[in-house]
């Protein structure tokens, strides 16, 4: 089984992809960073014959996008039978209690608001990537 190392980044801000980025290099964060600039880069990347499913850690998702948003993602991806058992992580500045809601009932595993500060922002990095690049069990999806 090939060992798991990369990290889908759904964002469609420059900078916030920027700031991730630094933050998993301070944090020596030994993954690969895959940047999908919106819900509809990332739903075709998944669509891929080659798309890494076997080798993705979790996926970082922002809500608030153009194209195809957040909410919307999730909802593909909840339905299709292979991709469902990625774990998306909503990793956005939305503090709506209906988006997290949402966002759960749509089968996100987790919900963590982006701090503004940047000891904060690479702290929360490094416990996602504790949990879901460390400590994480992952079923073996077959071939799409």
């Amino acid at each position: 089984m090939k060992k798991r190392n990369k990290v889908i980044l759904v964002e469609d801000n420059f900078g916030e992809a920027q700031l991730t980025r630094i933050a998993f290099e301070d944090q020596q964060i030994p993954s690969e960073i895959i940047h999908c600039e919106d819900g509809e880069k990332f739903l075709a990347m998944l669509s891929r014959p080659d798309a890494p499913l076997n080798e993705i850690n979790y996926i970082l998702l922002d809500l608030n996008m153009p194209r195809i948003g957040g909410i919307e993602v999730l909802k593909k991806v909840g339905r299709h039978h292979f991709w469902c058992h990625l774990p998306i992580i909503v990793f956005t500045s939305s503090c709506h209690e209906s988006d997290v809601l949402k966002c759960y009932e749509l089968g996100a595993k987790a919900y963590v608001l982006k701090p503004i500060d940047f000891e904060q922002f690479q702290a929360s990095v490094q416990a996602i990537d504790n949990l879901w690049g460390h400590w994480n069990t992952f079923p073996q999806l077959p071939a799409a």
